[in-house]
């Protein structure tokens, strides 16, 4: 028999926050969320998580803060990135291009996900990152 797997949700949209937890728990898994980075990193640093799901832009403590920190404390700890934030190469300049640290950051994710994403895709993503834990 399989363990239910736990995913942690961090994520200033409280109405999206809300959908992604629901569509999480009907397939199955055990969803705890936080409103912002702050929370989440307090949650990272006192529970074990087989999967964290993180938006970038999060008032208090942003999404490059947290999964840094989460990878710090574990770094076989596994991440998806869930961003509406375009991210621009190395060859593009402006207020949305990502700086070199934040790259390496963004590098320690095990996928980037764009808003708006296709769930089904999501969904398999998830289950394919969640399965790998159980190995």
């Amino acid at each position: 028999m399989t363990r239910e797997r736990s995913i942690l949700v961090v994520d200033d949209d409280k109405e999206m926050v809300e959908e992604v937890s629901h569509l999480l728990t009907d397939a199955g898994y055990s969803v705890t969320a936080a409103n912002d980075g702050i929370k989440g990193d307090e949650l990272l640093s006192a529970n074990t998580y087989d999967l964290v799901m993180l938006d970038l832009k999060m008032p208090g403590m942003d999404g490059f803060t947290v999964l840094k920190r989460l990878k710090e404390r574990n770094s076989a700890a596994k991440a998806i990135v869930v961003t509406a934030r375009p991210l621009y190469c190395d060859l593009m300049d402006g207020p949305e291009a990502v700086s070199d640290e934040e790259n390496d950051i963004l590098n320690m994710a095990e996928a980037i996900v764009i808003k708006p994403y296709d769930v089904e895709a999501m969904l398999n993503l998830i289950k394919s990152l969640t399965d790998k834990s159980e190995t």
